[in-house]
């Protein structure tokens, strides 16, 4: 197939106004966040999560609407592109964002592009769905809960958490992982409930060991690796 017939069968009208609205949402995304941080005064790692939750839920979003994987790649492939170092520097400096930069910013778009790119395809999309509801929902919960009430913590290398933080990732992952395993059909005796506890507690430990935004790729690419232990994808 050469570029032509490429674009012409998988950037249809239809593609394209989908991935217009899903660039004008995330631009949207990144207003608001620069609001939130130059009016409201809240902090970094509140913008960042709430970003994460954001993006997750688009991610989902993207993979019921968008008819192919190569136009719904588009927007993370995008958002990595502009990560590359001289255009992140100005964008944020244009945003009064200077020193605001996270790894997990790069990270989670690859992740996301990733799982496109693999398991776009059902089975496989459930192995996605649950990566990413249990990065986009479980790490913020885990970080704004631990914040806040995490008196202990711990350290692995780079990376220290507390043992409120990680418990919270693990409950809401297990709730995530269970709700996704219903919605698909799997969730129908013992093991299923064996195959949520492993999936759950996969991402509680690879939050707590990733530091430096790693637990941004670790955590949904974990997930759905652990999950294809269980369930063919």
């Amino acid at each position: 197939m050469d570029y032509k017939s490429f674009f012409l069968t998988y950037f249809t009208l239809r593609s394209v106004a989908l991935i217009c609205i899903s660039g004008c949402i995330l631009g949207a995304l990144f207003i608001i966040k620069v609001y939130l941080k130059g009016h409201l005064g809240y902090t970094g790692n509140v913008i960042r999560k709430l970003v994460h939750i954001s993006v997750a839920l688009w991610s989902c979003w993207a993979f019921y609407v968008f008819d192919n994987k190569y136009a719904a790649l588009t927007l993370p492939l995008f958002f990595i592109a502009v990560h590359v170092r001289p255009l992140r520097v100005r964008l944020y400096r244009i945003a009064h964002l200077e020193g605001e930069y996270h790894a997990g910013t790069l990270y989670f778009p690859v992740a996301v592009a990733l799982l496109f790119w693999f398991c776009w395809d059902f089975p496989a999309r459930w192995a996605a769905l649950i990566g990413l509801l249990n990065m986009g929902i479980g790490d913020p919960m885990a970080a704004l809960i631990g914040s806040r009430y995490g008196r202990r913590q711990f350290s692995f290398g780079a990376a220290v958490k507390s043992y409120v933080g990680s418990s919270v990732m693990f409950i809401t992952c297990f709730i995530t992982t269970m709700c996704m395993l219903w919605r698909a059909g799997y969730l129908t005796d013992i093991s299923s409930v064996i195959a949520v506890f492993c999936i759950a507690a996969s991402a509680a430990i690879l939050e707590a060991i990733s530091g430096n935004g790693l637990d941004n790729l670790s955590v949904p690419l974990g997930s759905a690796f652990i999950y294809s232990l269980f369930y063919q994808i």
